[in-house]
Order: structure tokens, then sequence, then C-alpha cells
């Protein structure tokens, strides 16, 4: 089995696990505790993703997807992959998990993140690249939400700076992200 074909593996592996999370909010709180009484929110979102390796002079263009469950309170969890695969000699897929915080302030919600999981770069052009690898990752990211409407929102900017353990020396992107979040409806 190939490289990638492995990081898609752990990537739908990594998703499997994490969806019973995302799909029973309610059931993450063992006793019921009246400020916890609100279900949580379950978002799935879509991205455009740009972002500047250490390899590569050019810079690299693709896509992120995800989901996240958020609280009532600060602190949730989020699921991500992306594909950064345009614009330049390097290659690069993430699929990551971790914990969320995130805020509401009329209609702008600020959020952070710490993500792990598996990365997969490659550096070249053609049917056989120069170098390849997959490895542990890991990612802190920030960014803007506002609310556009009754499930709707629009990802105003992300900004992520991830360390991928692939190779002799890794590689350490920084990207640049905006798109849409989907709030899905409750279960109660």
């Amino acid at each position: 089995m190939n490289r990638s074909k492995k990081a898609l593996n752990a990537a739908s592996l990594l998703l499997v696990l994490l969806l019973p999370l995302m799909l029973a909010p309610k059931a993450l709180f063992g006793q019921v505790i009246p400020a916890l009484e609100r279900p949580a929110d379950v978002s799935v979102f879509g991205q455009f993703t740009y972002g500047h390796s250490d390899w590569g002079k050019a810079a690299i263009y693709g896509y992120t997807v995800g989901g996240f469950l958020q609280t009532s309170h600060i602190i949730g969890v989020v699921v991500r992959g992306s594909a950064l695969r345009y614009g330049g000699l390097d290659h690069q897929y993430s699929a990551l998990a971790g914990v969320r915080a995130g805020m509401h302030f009329s209609r702008f919600s600020p959020y952070a993140a710490a993500l792990g999981g598996v990365g997969h770069a490659r550096w070249g052009f053609g049917a056989v690249p120069r170098e390849t690898g997959i490895g542990p990752e890991w990612s802190f990211l920030g960014g803007v939400d506002m609310y556009a409407g009754h499930r709707f929102s629009v990802r105003l900017g992300e900004i992520s700076y991830s360390k991928i353990y692939v190779l002799q020396h890794g590689l350490t992107p920084l990207s640049y992200s905006g798109g849409i979040v989907y709030r899905l409806p409750s279960w109660h």
C-alpha cells in the first residue's frame, strides 16, 4: 500500500473514532448541570487554504474540511483534514483532531485550537516525487467566524502553524484560510 493511501486510511480511522463524539453531544456530560443542559453545537466547515512551507518558494493552496463540537462553555473538540496540492512543488496532506476554545461576541466567534494527528508531504512534480514521507503532525491555529444566518457562518480568517515530522528535517507550514461553517440542527 503506498503512503498516500496509508495517510487516507489513517484520516478515515480518525474520523470514524471521533464521529460518536460529534453525533452524541449530550452523552459528553455524565451529570445534568443546569448550565450544561443546553446541547452542544455540532458544526461542519469547508474552507480554501493558502500556505507556505519551508521547502519551496512558491505558495501552495487547496482545501480544508472538518467539523467541531462546541459546548455551551468555551471548550470543544475539532476534527479536520486538509489537502494543499496546487501551486507549488510541494504537496501537504493532514488529518488532525484536538481541543478547541471558542467564545461568542455578538455576531463574531473567535476561536483557537491545538491539534495532533498525521501528515503526509511530498516535494517535486511528476509520477516520481523527489522526496515524500508520512509522519506525526501537530498544529496550532486561531481564527474568527461571523454569523451570517440562522445556521451559517462565514469563516473570515484563520491562521495555522504546523510541524510535520517527515524526511530529514521535517516541514513547518504556515497557512491562511477562509470559508463557510454550517451548524447542524440540535437533537433534543
